[in-house]
C-alpha cells in the first residue's frame, strides 16, 4: 500500500511545483520597471497589447529641488480586469505608498496587490520629493501589467514607458516695453518695442484690434527673443482701414508666464493726402544782361495739380506774364521751375513775383527786383555820390547823404573785363570798397545804390 501512495505524493507535490511556476506573481515583483513583465518569469514574453500608463503630478514647467510632490499613477486597459505595476526613479527619493503598494528602498515603488480596473482604468498615489540640488533631468520608468487573473501568466497585457522631467528654469517672465508705432499709412503701421526674454526662449507677437479686446495678431521680428538683455521687436501691420483708430500691445510668452506692453493707439491715414494750397521758396534772378533775366523758384504742389507763372513789370502791379518749365507740378515734394524773361529794356528796374495756382488756392512769392545791364557807359549817370581818394591805394570810401537800401559794385578795367569788389559797410561814416585785388592801372567802379546804376572813374596807384 505504501508503495501504492508514493506516486500519488509525487504527483501531488509536481503538480504545486508547476502551479506556482506557470502562474503569475500576483503580489508584485521587484525591478521590472526597465525590463517590463515578460519573459522574466513573471509573465509570459508576448503581451495583448491595450496598456497605457500616465504619470501627474510633477509641474509641467519643472521641479523645484527639496520639494514633495503628490503623484498618481494611472493605468488604462479596457480589455481587462486588474493591473499592477513597477515604477523606479533616477534621483530623489519616494514615500507614502498608498494601500496595495510597497516601496523597495527610496527609489522604487511597486503593487503588492492586484487592483481592480473600473470602465479600464485605475490609479496608485505615492509621494516624490525631489532632489535637494541640481538641475538634472529625472527619469521615472514604469512597467505596467493588466490582467485577466485567471491564475496563469497568459493573455496579460503590459506596457513600459519611460517619464522624464526637468527642473524649473530660473527664468522670470519677460519684461516688455513698446517704444513706437511709426510709418503709418492708409493701410498699416509699424510697432516698435523692447522684450528682455529673461533667460527663457520668448514667443513675441504684436496684438491690434478697434478695441482693447484686439482680436487680430502678427508675429514679431524677431519672432524668438533668448537672453537677458533688452532685444528690439518690430512688426508691420497692414491690411487696415484709411482714417481709422486701432489698439495695439506687444505680447511676450515664456516658459514661466506671459506679460503684455501697456496699450497704444494710432490712426490710419486717409487713402490719399489732403490737398493744401502751394508752396513756394528760393525765388532769386539769375544771368542778367541787358534786356533779358532767368526767374527761379522752388515749387511744392502739396499733392494738387499747380500751374506755375511769373509776373513782372516795371512797378509791383506787374503787367505781364511768362509761364514756368515746367508750367505744372504735382505731388509732395519741391519742384525746380524756371523762366526766361526776354525783351528788357537795358539799365531798368525789373519788380518779379511768382504765382503758383492749384485747387485749394493761389500762392504768391514775395516781390522782388533786378536791374538789367547797362550797353554801355553812356547809359548810366555819373555818380552823385563822394567818393575818395582818387587815385586809389587800397581802398575808396563812399559817402551819402541819403539813406542806401542796396548796393553792389563792381570794377571794370580799360579792356572791359569786369570783377567783382568786395564793400565793408561802416555804419554813418558811409562804405569802403576793396581794390586790394587789382593791379596799378585806370579802372571805372560800376555802382548799383538803391536799384540805379552809377559809374565813377578812378586810378589805382
Amino acid at each position: 500500500m505504501k508503495l501504492k501512495k508514493l506516486p500519488l505524493t509525487y504527483s501531488l507535490v509536481a503538480l504545486l511545483m508547476g502551479y506556482f511556476i506557470f502562474s503569475s506573481y500576483s503580489g508584485g515583483i521587484s525591478g521590472q520597471s526597465t525590463a517590463g513583465c515578460g519573459g522574466t518569469g513573471c509573465h509570459t514574453s508576448t503581451s495583448t497589447g491595450g496598456t497605457s500608463m500616465t504619470l501627474t503630478g510633477v509641474p509641467p514647467n519643472g521641479w523645484v529641488a527639496g520639494t514633495t510632490y503628490n503623484l498618481t499613477l494611472g493605468l488604462t486597459n479596457m480589455s481587462q480586469v486588474a493591473a499592477g505595476f513597477d515604477l523606479t526613479c533616477s534621483a530623489g527619493t519616494l514615500s507614502l505608498p498608498s494601500s496595495g503598494t510597497q516601496l523597495n528602498g527610496t527609489t522604487e515603488i511597486r503593487h503588492n496587490t492586484p487592483k481592480s480596473l473600473i470602465s479600464g482604468t485605475t490609479s496608485w498615489t505615492f509621494s516624490w520629493t525631489a532632489p535637494a540640488a541640481g538641475s538634472l533631468a529625472v527619469t521615472f520608468n514604469v512597467a505596467g501589467n493588466a490582467v485577466n487573473l485567471n491564475g496563469l501568466s497568459s493573455g496579460d497585457s503590459y506596457a513600459t514607458t519611460v517619464l522624464t522631467y526637468a527642473a524649473a528654469s530660473t527664468a522670470t517672465a519677460p519684461t516688455v516695453t513698446l517704444t513706437s508705432v511709426n510709418a503709418i499709412n492708409s493701410g498699416g503701421a509699424t510697432v516698435n518695442g523692447t522684450v528682455n526674454a529673461h533667460g527663457a526662449s520668448t514667443t513675441v507677437t504684436v496684438e491690434y484690434g478697434l478695441t482693447t479686446s484686439y482680436g487680430s495678431s502678427m508675429n514679431a521680428t524677431p519672432n524668438t527673443v533668448t537672453g537677458n538683455t533688452a532685444t528690439a521687436v518690430s512688426a508691420v501691420i497692414t491690411g487696415l482701414a484709411p482714417t481709422t483708430l486701432y489698439h495695439c500691445r506687444i505680447k511676450a510668452v515664456n516658459s514661466v508666464n506671459t506679460t503684455y506692453s501697456a496699450d497704444s493707439t494710432f490712426t490710419t491715414l486717409s487713402t490719399a493726402p489732403l490737398p493744401l494750397a502751394p508752396t513756394i521758396t528760393g525765388v532769386s534772378a539769375t544771368a542778367i544782361t541787358t534786356t533779358t533775366a532767368t526767374i527761379n523758384a522752388t515749387v511744392n504742389a502739396n499733392n494738387a495739380s499747380t500751374n506755375i507763372l511769373v509776373e513782372y513789370g516795371l512797378t509791383a502791379a506787374y503787367g505781364s506774364t511768362k509761364i514756368t518749365t515746367p508750367a505744372t507740378t504735382t505731388g509732395n515734394i519741391g519742384s525746380a521751375v524756371t523762366a526766361g524773361l526776354t525783351l528788357l529794356t537795358q539799365a531798368t528796374v525789373y519788380h518779379y513775383r511768382v504765382r503758383a495756382i492749384n485747387s485749394v488756392d493761389t500762392t504768391f512769392s514775395t516781390d522782388m527786383v533786378f536791374t538789367t545791364m547797362p550797353t554801355s557807359i553812356q547809359d548810366i549817370a555819373s555818380s552823385p555820390y563822394t567818393i575818395y581818394p582818387n587815385p586809389s591805394i587800397d581802398n575808396l570810401i563812399l559817402k551819402s547823404d541819403n539813406a542806401i537800401t542796396h548796393i553792389e559794385a563792381k570794377i571794370v578795367n580799360v579792356l572791359g573785363a569786369m570783377m567783382p569788389a568786395n564793400i565793408e559797410n561802416m555804419g554813418n561814416t558811409g562804405y569802403k570798397i576793396n581794390t586790394q585785388s587789382v593791379v596799378a592801372g585806370n579802372y571805372i567802379l560800376y555802382l548799383d545804390i538803391n536799384h540805379t546804376k552809377y559809374y565813377y572813374p578812378f586810378t589805382k596807384k
